[in-house]
């Protein structure tokens, strides 16, 4: 093939990415027009060609032919890792031998596809690991953080507290403060009133 590209829907923003490409350098610009819709037919396990470009019986597209016209692509092949969840597609241009893409073609680049498809739909349960335990390990952070600041609230507090303490006690047994309003307020900051 002359021209071949990976392409990927990501989740959740439903937006293209280029995965993979040798000699689409117009590619991004296909993309920034593109839209997701356009791969995801009504039936997202289908190919999209252009009836000149491959072998009668291969299915094609009429709503697609100036799109894949104009950006030079044969062949659009989905990936699907589940059924009815369209995560890609390959992208095909003119084969070598300027010949039609024939079933025999399209039989073993599905087979091929369908490995891609897993090994996709494996990088994405990797990713979604990953950033699960990094959600868990940023959670356990900010639980020591808490702790720590509790901690060192509740130390901080105390310390005071029981310098207030004792000083009432000191004040509590010296005569000139029993009795009156001194008292009073002596049992207030001891916690008896």
């Amino acid at each position: 093939m002359k021209k071949i590209a990976l392409i990927a829907v990501t989740q959740p923003e439903n937006k293209i990415r280029i995965l993979s490409r040798n000699n689409f350098d117009d590619l991004p610009e296909f993309i920034s027009t593109f839209r997701v819709r356009h791969l995801m037919s009504s039936d997202p396990a289908k190919i999209i060609s252009l009836k000149e470009k491959v072998e009668p019986g291969i299915y094609e597209d009429n709503l697609m032919t100036e799109v894949l016209k104009k950006w030079k692509i044969n062949l659009v092949i989905p990936f699907v890792p589940e059924p009815k969840d369209t995560a890609g597609a390959v992208l095909l241009g003119d084969k070598l031998s300027e010949m039609r893409y024939s079933k025999q073609d399209v039989e073993i680049l599905n087979v091929l596809i369908s490995n891609i498809a897993l090994a996709f739909k494996k990088l994405q349960l990797q990713r979604k690991l990953v950033l699960e335990e990094l959600e868990i390990s940023r959670l356990e952070e900010i639980n020591k953080l808490m702790t720590y600041y509790v901690s060192s609230v509740s130390h901080d507090l105390k310390t005071p507290l029981t310098s207030i303490k004792m000083f009432t006690e000191i004040l509590k047994e010296q005569e000139h403060f029993n009795g009156g309003k001194a008292n009073e307020y002596l049992n207030i900051i001891e916690g008896r009133k």
